[in-house]
């Protein structure tokens, strides 16, 4: 909806844009804009997991590090909270470190399927899937103002999908109470996401202002072509990474800017935009 084009100008130029999954949800529930009450839980899983998931996400771990501000870190992310990498990242930990928090981002593969009662899943770091019924097994989960599911893959783009698939994983966690939720409707660039994630988040923190007009203004840098990949090669030179360097990304990842609507448009929101 936000690559909608007039021949001057897309939708998201012009107004913010957030998606309804169902009328009995609160969707006026504002996001606290004071930083020092907003802790993040940040999970991530960088490595591959053939056969379905060949290539790593290696700037996983770099869009963590930029997002979380925790004790270790020299270079200070955006909010202060906990990171759960590669092997930290398990069910057990997600669970335990969840409650006291009102952010819960994760970065890692992840599957959303349109057929099959709970088959859609995010991969945990111990390469185990977790579905929505292990999700709606999370205790805490109704203490989130926001819930991001970065990186995920999709099953959008084959025959007969329309894009209702989003909502099977995204719903389980409205239905717990999380306010909103954010994910990707198709497998984008590794480093122009770690960008939008750490431009959005930013954007939510530096100023008074909503979910929605904090992506919209991170989407806006894209297609403005302020934000490229000079930009993401200088996050990862500043990145104290608690796992070891990733390797140089995919060639496909290269492009000079990010204006096409690949690389920031299939980012929604679902739920409360405010």
């Amino acid at each position: 909806m936000s690559a909608l084009y007039d021949g001057k100008h897309y939708l998201i130029e012009d107004y913010a844009v957030s998606t309804i999954a169902s009328a009995r949800f609160n969707y006026t529930d504002p996001f606290q804009t004071d930083n020092s009450s907003v802790n993040v839980l940040a999970a991530g899983f960088s490595n591959p997991f053939p056969p379905d998931f060949p290539r790593p996400l290696t700037n996983v771990p770099i869009e963590l590090n930029a997002i979380v501000r925790s004790s270790n870190q020299s270079q200070p992310g955006v909010y202060p909270g906990t990171i759960l990498l590669n092997q930290t990242f398990n069910l057990d930990n997600l669970q335990k470190d969840l409650f006291g928090n009102r952010i819960l981002h994760i970065a890692t593969h992840g599957e959303f399927v349109p057929s099959g009662q709970g088959s859609s899943y995010i991969l945990s770091g111990d390469k185990q899937k977790i579905d929505i019924h292990q999700i709606d097994d999370l205790r805490g989960i109704g203490e989130l103002k926001l819930v991001v599911l970065s990186a995920c893959q999709t099953a959008l783009g084959k025959e007969g999908q329309d894009g209702v698939e989003i909502n099977s994983l995204g719903f389980s966690f409205l239905e717990k109470g999380a306010k909103s939720v954010m994910a990707s409707l198709w497998n984008v660039s590794d480093i122009s996401t770690s960008l939008l994630m750490r431009q959005f988040y930013q954007n939510l923190a530096n100023a008074p202002t909503t979910r929605a007009e904090a992506l919209r203004q991170a989407q806006l840098r894209f297609i403005r072509g302020e934000l490229t990949t000079a930009d993401g090669d200088r996050l990862r030179a500043r990145a104290d990474l608690t796992d070891p360097k990733p390797a140089k990304s995919n060639p496909s990842d290269l492009s000079p800017d990010f204006k096409n609507p690949y690389y920031w448009s299939p980012f929604v929101l679902i739920g409360s935009g405010f």
